[in-house]
């Protein structure tokens, strides 16, 4: 059951600006619209979704199992993902919110 349906970019702005966040989404089953920023599929398949924010902040997910898409940088995109985490940025770099055990959704 999905827990909230969001862009990268509401996700994001969530986290920025309420500490609490990561306690109201921490392993919970969210659906998130975004852009590809980048992604790799070594041993595990990783994407990047751009969250639109003026610190470059990012979305990582990575998949249960390899994908059978492989998305062009810039093309939209809706997966679904247990929410693991948040790792704060800085003044360089944005923050990162990482999505976990996540599909494609048709």
């Amino acid at each position: 059951e999905v827990f909230e349906e969001l862009t990268s970019h509401d996700l994001y702005q969530k986290f920025v600006k309420d500490p609490n966040a990561v306690q109201t989404y921490l392993n919970k089953n969210l659906k998130i619209t975004g852009n590809v920023d980048s992604f790799s599929a070594d041993s595990v398949a990783r994407w990047t979704l751009n969250t639109q924010s003026e610190d470059g902040g990012v979305i990582t997910v990575t998949f249960a199992e390899l994908p059978s898409v492989t998305p062009a940088v810039g093309q939209p995109v809706v997966v679904q993902g247990l929410c693991a985490g948040y790792l704060a940025g800085d003044e360089i770099l944005g923050g990162e919110i990482q999505l976990n055990q996540a599909v494609v959704v048709q």
